[in-house]
């Protein structure tokens, strides 16, 4: 029988055939996910609440917080960005390649071929790095030697 205080010297009970845990254990597992629930929406409530306080009673403060909090997102983003390079875009006019910035269209390099693109962009980027991907057919439409 469970009643609330009263724990068993262990949590299996070994009284029967078969080994089952007991109830008030089970009971417990059962709330658990329940009250882990209700603190994590305590807690952002709580958050929520000291927000609205910081802005009625200091509204620079919070604005600053804000503008920082921004400042390291876009930092953080600008990192990771640069970590993983640029990707590329090649599109074949003619005799030329050129290859162009996927995120904002710009222009980066041209050459007959993509060595020579490719030592252009390393030219007239240095520091930077920059990744691609070109299928084979799209290469081979391309003109690019496939192995």
């Amino acid at each position: 029988m469970w009643a609330p205080g009263l724990l068993k010297s262990s949590i299996w009970n070994y009284s029967s055939k078969y080994l089952y845990m007991s109830d008030e254990y089970l009971l417990y597992l059962l709330l658990m996910p329940f009250v882990w629930y209700a603190g994590y929406k305590f807690g952002q409530h709580m958050a929520a609440f000291r927000l609205a306080k910081l802005f009625v009673h200091n509204p620079e403060a919070a604005r600053a917080m804000f503008r920082e909090m921004e400042q390291a997102m876009k930092a953080a983003q600008a990192e990771a960005q640069k970590e993983q390079g640029r990707r590329i875009r090649v599109e074949k006019h003619g005799d030329c390649l050129y290859l162009y910035a996927e995120d904002n269209d710009q222009f980066l390099a041209q050459g007959t071929t993509l060595e020579e693109a490719l030592d252009e962009i390393e030219r007239r980027f240095p520091g930077d790095s920059f990744r691609g991907f070109i299928p084979k057919e799209q290469a081979e439409a391309l003109g690019i030697k496939v192995k």
